[in-house]
């Protein structure tokens, strides 16, 4: 079994401007996949942190969206304020007492 991906900060950074890239453009994964010609699960993996994103990856993202390649090595924080907070809990996703 294969070790679990650890995320550096800059790749944590590269998949929060992704999505909200997706999300500004009311993009669903499955849409960003097909035109990145790349399998749903890929992207998912790379959303969820499960896989880093590769430079093609980052290119071909940058098209689609069009906006520079260099805006995936910039702040998160700073392109969209409020965009890392973490986000409230709720009952749904709130973890159990003994986790904390």
């Amino acid at each position: 079994m294969a070790a679990p991906t650890v995320l550096t900060p800059r790749q944590a950074g590269i998949t929060s401007i992704v999505k909200h890239l997706m999300t500004d453009r009311g993009m669903t994964g499955r849409q960003l996949a097909e035109h990145l010609g790349m399998h749903e699960a890929s992207l998912s993996h790379a959303l969820n942190g499960r896989r880093r994103w590769s430079i093609e990856d980052l290119e071909a993202v940058s098209v689609i969206f069009e906006v520079p390649v260099s805006r995936f090595f910039e702040d998160p924080e700073e392109l969209f304020p409020g965009l890392v907070a973490e986000s409230p809990r709720t009952e749904s996703n709130r973890r159990p007492s003994h986790y904390e």
